[in-house]
């Protein structure tokens, strides 16, 4: 995980990275609401 922090974070290519760290987001929020709902 925080190799490919740090991989985004050294790109420079920053709208890919904010949408890379976007989709890492929303898989942690529907993965912390299925742990939730069991």
């Amino acid at each position: 995980m925080k190799k490919i922090l740090k991989k985004i974070f050294r790109s420079k290519s920053s709208i890919s990275n904010w949408l890379l760290i976007l989709l890492v987001y929303m898989m942690f929020i529907s993965f912390a609401t299925i742990l939730d709902m069991t």
